[in-house]
């Protein structure tokens, strides 16, 4: 690129801008800034030291010498580097930008967003900057703004993919998934190649419910990129949600044989496992999932709901139990602990235990209506509510004569198939009973379920 230009650079490399100042060049500088457009970073370390050996001063060997550590992982020393030679060049708005990058690494995302700002108060068509930006406020959710940035990039550079793939992913965290499908079909027509695109449109696809051609899309990924740890997993996830328990197993293996320490596919995969009635294969799973992550609570929930399955039942608690140390408001932890406490003959701890089934997803509502805990009710109506399978109202119907002599009135509320069956029996009693899904709700003052 030339030399002698400050401000935004006519030629840029990824996210680094290597800009310096007209300057009569000397041997260890210009080998380094060779050396480091060249990519031979360890050369251009040695060049850029010993330009500043000779004038610690030199703020186009600080920058591009930040830049370097920056791209070697060392963002705090990169953010002193730049921000030093930010001190002596203010105005550069290359420097306020890969500062910028620097501090972004550091997850110093608003000092960030204040380079990027600066360098467009200097160069406001400063593409890289718009850009740049826009990716700090995606990091802090702030997608409108966001937006905002992408769409000031691509009025100046209209044919860059990786901005109409960031521009995506902003729409799609807003839910405006048709429009970020278009972004990213746009960066897919510019870059046909582009994994990452593939990958942002088939979750863009699944959020839908167009899990087929999603999955089309996370295979393109792969095809483009085989080391893509996240289409992997996305397509796992995929798999799994359409039952395809088999297909999903195998994307999870993958994921986690290029990444082994991956809490969440190892969660997948021993979920894909106890689909498919394979509980022993999956508990190491779960255990090295627990082990990684020891607060990931449905991990734990999981495991023990695995160890149940096999009859393991104390172990089974014990997953129960550390799923609610980790995670007490964990709903199915409760009930699935209350289910195992009653499998072995625990009444005492699991009959009360088992009303958090009340709390879970799936349970019979009993809409607004304060719940019935034993008390005399004379002067009230009590809407009792079937709740489990036809068994199980059968056998706890019997009860109901009891309740009847505590309360004014009883509505029982049973599956329509049984209503026939009930009706003397309901009449001996002087319970009304109604059909569950009756059009009209049956007037009460107060509930509880058969059991």
């Amino acid at each position: 690129m030339p030399i002698g230009r400050s401000g935004p650079p006519a030629r840029s490399v990824g996210k680094y801008v290597f800009s310096v100042s007209f300057r009569v060049m000397d041997s260890a500088f210009d080998r380094a800034y060779a050396a480091h457009r060249a990519g031979h970073l360890a050369e251009a370390e040695h060049g850029y030291r010993a330009a500043l050996a000779t004038n610690p001063a030199d703020a186009d060997a600080l920058h591009l010498f930040g830049v370097l550590r920056h791209q070697q992982g060392q963002h705090a020393e990169a953010a002193d580097l730049v921000g030093r030679a930010v001190e002596l060049r203010p105005n550069d708005a290359a420097l306020q930008l890969n500062l910028g990058n620097a501090l972004k690494a550091l997850g110093r995302l608003d000092e960030a967003i204040d380079r990027f700002r600066n360098a467009l108060t200097l160069a406001p068509e400063f593409p890289l900057a718009h850009y740049n930006l826009g990716n700090a406020y995606a990091a802090l959710q702030r997608h409108e703004d966001a937006l905002d940035a992408f769409g000031r990039a691509l009025e100046l550079t209209p044919d860059d993919a990786s901005i109409h793939n960031n521009l995506g992913n902003a729409l799609n965290a807003l839910g405006r998934h048709d429009d970020a499908i278009a972004a990213f079909r746009r960066a897919l027509e510019l870059r046909p190649g582009h994994a990452g695109a593939h990958n942002n449109l088939a979750m863009a696809l699944n959020a839908i419910g167009r899990a087929d051609d999603a999955i089309a899309h996370f295979q393109a990924a792969i095809a483009a990129q085989p080391r893509f740890v996240a289409a992997h997993f996305n397509l796992g996830n995929t798999f799994e949600a359409l039952g395809r328990h088999g297909e999903a197993a195998a994307a999870f293996e993958a994921a986690l044989a290029l990444h082994p320490p991956f809490p969440l596919a190892l969660f997948g995969l021993a979920n894909a496992l106890c689909a498919q009635a394979r509980h022993r294969e999956a508990l190491p799973y779960y255990e090295r999932a627990v082990g990684l992550d020891p607060s990931f609570g449905l991990a734990w929930l999981n495991l023990g709901n695995a160890h149940h399955a096999l009859g393991a039942h104390e172990m089974a608690l014990r997953a129960f139990d550390q799923a609610l140390r980790v995670a007490p408001d964990l709903k199915l932890a409760h009930l699935h602990r209350a289910v195992t406490l009653l499998t072995l003959g625990d009444f005492t701890r699991g009959l009360p235990a088992y009303e958090a089934r009340h709390d879970t997803p799936g349970a019979t509502p009993l809409g607004t209506l304060p719940r019935w805990q034993g008390e005399p009710i004379t002067s009230r109506t009590l809407l009792i509510r079937a709740e489990q399978g036809f068994g199980d109202t059968l056998q706890f119907v019997r009860f109901v004569p009891l309740v009847r002599e505590r309360c004014a009135r009883v509505v029982l509320e049973v599956q329509p198939e049984l209503v026939t069956l009930l009706t003397p029996a309901a009449a001996r009693w002087r319970v009304a009973l109604v059909a569950q899904g009756a059009a009209k709700p049956p007037a009460a003052d107060i509930a509880c379920t058969l059991m």
